[in-house]
């Protein structure tokens, strides 16, 4: 196949040019390649964050680069919510038991999910 061809596979294969499987093993390979790169970059990226992070800790948590925008770690924090299964379950319960016991029991649905502290980077709007 020409390097053509391999560029626009996907056009060759819409007009008849190619059949299924070539256009299949053209478009993995591209697919391939593009998802390495992709997660090479992802690598870099986070690198680039924990130094970022590594800065930051050394000047207070929090910066403001002009032209770029707002650094800040975030400390990790505890969120609470709610289990949508178990609330809906005690909900149906209640309704056929006719109990008034309403806040203790919805709070023993309660749940809470660590989240944990990092980067956060908010860039200026232009």
């Amino acid at each position: 196949m020409t390097a053509q061809v391999r560029q626009n596979v996907y056009a060759a294969y819409l007009d008849g040019d190619v059949t299924a499987m070539e256009a299949l093993r053209s478009l993995c390979a591209d697919y391939e390649e593009l998802d390495s790169t992709y997660q090479d970059f992802g690598k870099m990226r986070d690198q680039t964050r924990d130094q970022i992070s590594n800065v930051l800790v050394k000047i207070g948590d929090k910066a403001e680069i002009k032209g770029f925008g707002v650094l800040t770690l975030m400390q990790p924090s505890i969120v609470e919510g709610f289990d949508k299964k178990a609330l809906t379950e005690l909900i149906v319960a209640l309704t056929l038991e006719g109990n008034t016991d309403v806040a203790q029991r919805l709070a023993a649905c309660r749940t809470k999910t660590a989240r944990a502290g990092g980067l956060r980077i908010e860039r200026e709007r232009k």
